[in-house]
């Protein structure tokens, strides 16, 4: 309470008149909240029932603490109740929370832990109890908020739906069997995240790094897109259905998937790499260990693809694609997007920011350069290790629907149906003006023959975009033995010797030569898209 006091005198046409003034500034609480120098509770449960501590109080420790017990729960309270959970602050940083908690092996917080250093979450090396060696938790259970310097996790199984809040240091989990992150937050706000797993499922749950972002998944890693096994058979759940995305980024120092699970899609998940520093040549570093399944939308399938991969490069970042040491890798990405810096390309047309590892592929549905497709533009860069799958046509981020003049709804790449430089079908029409742009459903190739009786026979028909051909011939068409004709007209004048051609985002026409024999031959094409 703060106090002032005042007297004074006035006079005025011979009248005196004389003032005092008291002012009381009151700063009292009707409550404070408790502060704790020694804290220690001890459950005695005799063996075989429950030894656990239940805290329904904010506990504000200034001194030391130690929590005896197997099991410690921070729980919520009644709504009418002063607080509306239980919690620990440690107003000291010399407490350490290992030490504290020397035989924990369950922990529940759906209050708050906060401290002002490190939290080493798994059992420490401590006397005079009966641990040697640092162990990792059996549960840990968190619905609450964890705000420290850091947090270091090890928990065989974790389970996170609340808050990791680091404001200097890393967030990391390790030891751990089974994770479930579900509507949660790992927050390093200075730091790196990094996970080790054999299961990771993980939805509708964020993770922000200032440097970089690490997984280490060695069973599975899922965020809703992975395959489901009913029975007999298995599904793939698609992006679109899908109500709980992923939302991750990461700073300057990237981005790492060290092993591929052998189940793992992120499909509905988007990570942002920004690099904010405006200073030197930064360059972030994606290392990702998916299998390199060639040009083919089953590098989609099962291969931990990404939903979103958004570069922004801010004013002088760079970006560059790694395969795990020792690997053939690729990344199969939805949709990869650029920003700033990372949009920059030389006059040859390559896109100066980024670059790819030779034992490395980028496999991307669509491309975006600040809000417009640049699919293919970056297609072929950098030594063609850029990729546009254009035939990928599943993507939540890169297909959408297209209505034809037959009334038929097809889901089509989005970037292909919107070019103007390509005849997908090759009616003579670009795609950006055919109102059906890509070939769809069943071929019904339309061979021609054309002969003049002179050599050499030529078999032609239009064959689609992402289309493999080939053509058998035979003496009878009850024959058992088809051969494969090589002679491909690729170009005027050329003439390859190989028993497909394959086309590209171009339909066409292809054409065999064949020399004119005597008697009677048949023959048989075959097309199949990709």
């Amino acid at each position: 309470m703060d106090l002032f006091s005042a007297r004074w005198s006035n006079t005025v046409g011979g009248i005196t008149n004389v003032y005092h003034i008291l002012y009381a500034d009151v700063q009292l609480s009707p409550t404070t909240p408790t502060r704790i120098q020694e804290l220690k509770l001890v459950s005695t449960n005799t063996a075989g029932g429950d030894d656990n501590i239940i805290i329904h109080d904010v506990l504000n420790v200034t001194k030391t603490m130690l929590f005896d017990t197997e099991r410690l729960t921070f729980a919520t309270n009644d709504t009418d109740a002063a607080t509306p959970y239980g919690g620990v602050n440690l107003l000291n940083m010399d407490v350490v929370w290992a030490n504290s908690t020397p035989r924990l092996q369950y922990l529940t917080n759906q209050g708050g832990i906060q401290t002002f250093n490190s939290i080493f979450f798994g059992r420490g090396a401590n006397t005079p109890y009966d641990v040697t060696d640092d162990k990792p938790y059996q549960v840990f259970v968190n619905s609450g908020a964890v705000t420290n310097y850091g947090s270091s996790i090890h928990a065989v199984d974790f389970v996170n739906s609340g808050v990791f809040h680091a404001y200097s240091g890393g967030i990391t989990l390790q030891d751990t069997v089974n994770a479930t992150m579900t509507n949660g937050i790992f927050n390093a706000q200075a730091g790196a995240i990094g996970i080790e797993a054999g299961t990771l499922l993980v939805s509708n749950h964020t993770f922000s790094a200032a440097t970089s972002l690490a997984l280490t998944i060695t069973n599975s890693l899922d965020d809703g897109t992975a395959f489901v096994v009913t029975g007999a058979a298995t599904a793939y759940p698609h992006p679109d259905n899908v109500t709980n995305k992923n939302s991750w980024v990461v700073g300057r120092q990237g981005l790492t998937l060290s092993k591929l699970p052998p189940r793992a899609s992120l499909l509905a998940t988007t990570i942002s790499n920004y690099i904010a520093t405006t200073v030197g040549t930064p360059k972030s570093a994606i290392t990702w260990a998916g299998r390199e399944a060639g040009k083919s939308t089953s590098g989609f399938t099962n291969n931990a693809a990404l939903g979103r991969l958004i570069l922004d490069g801010g004013p002088v970042g760079q970006f560059s694609f790694k395969n795990v040491v020792g690997e053939t890798n690729a990344l199969y990405v939805d949709s990869l997007e650029l920003l700033n810096n990372a949009t920059n390309r030389n006059l040859a047309g390559e896109f100066t920011k980024l670059s790819v590892d030779p034992n490395m592929r980028v496999y991307f549905g669509q491309a975006i350069a600040n809000g417009v497709s640049v699919a293919e533009k970056l297609d072929g860069k950098a030594g063609g290790r850029f990729v546009w799958l254009s035939s990928f046509n599943e993507g939540h981020y890169s297909s959408s629907f297209v209505v034809y003049p037959d009334g038929s709804t097809n889901r089509l790449n989005t970037a292909l149906v919107e070019s103007c430089t390509l005849d997908s079908d090759g009616d003579g029409i670009v795609n950006c003006q055919d109102s059906s742009p890509v070939m769809v459903g069943g071929y019904s190739a339309g061979v021609a023959v054309l002969a003049s009786g002179t050599d050499p026979l030529l078999i032609s028909w239009s064959a689609p975009s992402y289309s493999t051909n080939r053509l058998y011939a035979a003496d009878s068409l009850t024959s058992t033995n088809w051969q494969p004709l090589t002679n491909w007209l690729v170009g005027p004048g050329e003439i390859s010797n190989r028993t497909t051609l394959i086309l590209g985002p171009v339909g066409g026409r292809v054409t065999v030569s064949e020399p004119i024999n005597a008697g009677q031959r048949y023959y048989r094409p075959r097309v199949d898209r990709q």
